[in-house]
């Protein structure tokens, strides 16, 4: 029993060597050396609306940059591999409205410009934000390589627009996609990247 207790312990340290070797070999799709996070949580009421936090958050970045030995700053929403993100509906132009069931679903990230730069992201299409990218300038989007695959097969996504929510939902403005960035694993390295 003693020798069958050791073989099965052999057995189980064998494979949870052999998941840990693999899990080193997956890339996440981002780049995590010489990177430093930190989550920031406004008070709602001193930053009651979009625009205050948005002087917050730009200021912020200024300031960090100006460090030393910082090359770049950025800020997101959520930050890859911390199991937390905002999964939303989405309506593809041209696209009759699917069933409810058959709704596509994205992860979505608001992020600053930079972001993919500070976070070693590759831009594999088009561009990435910039300081233009404003509430008052058109609505713009950057999506991944599987969502432009899932909702473009053999397409160039560069120019498609999507919205938040149904065609029908006059709230929500057309995004039109003006880059693509390599996938990132958003919630654990064994799972497949997601739109």
């Amino acid at each position: 029993s003693e020798v069958a207790i050791s073989f099965i312990l052999l057995i189980g340290a064998g494979l949870l060597i052999n998941s840990f070797l693999h899990l080193r070999n997956v890339d996440p799709g981002f780049r995590a050396e010489k990177a430093l996070t930190m989550k920031i949580v406004l008070s709602e009421v001193r930053y009651a609306d979009k625009e205050q936090r948005g002087v917050f958050y730009r200021e912020l970045i200024r300031r960090v940059e100006t460090l030393p030995g910082v090359i770049s700053a950025a800020v997101a929403t959520n930050l890859p591999l911390t199991e937390t993100g905002n999964s939303v509906g989405v309506s593809i132009e041209g696209r009759a409205d699917p069933a409810p069931d058959r709704v596509p679903i994205v992860i979505t990230r608001i992020i600053s410009p930079r972001y993919f730069e500070t976070m070693g992201i590759p831009l594999l299409k088009g561009r990435a934000f910039t300081e233009e990218d404003k509430a008052d300038s058109p609505s713009v989007i950057v999506i991944s390589e599987t969502t432009a695959r899932s909702f473009w097969p053999g397409e160039d996504a560069l120019g498609k627009h999507l919205k938040v929510g149904s065609p029908s939902n006059n709230e929500n403005k057309w995004l039109t996609v003006i880059g693509m960035v390599k996938d990132v694993r958003q919630f654990e390295l064994v799972i497949e990247p997601k739109p």
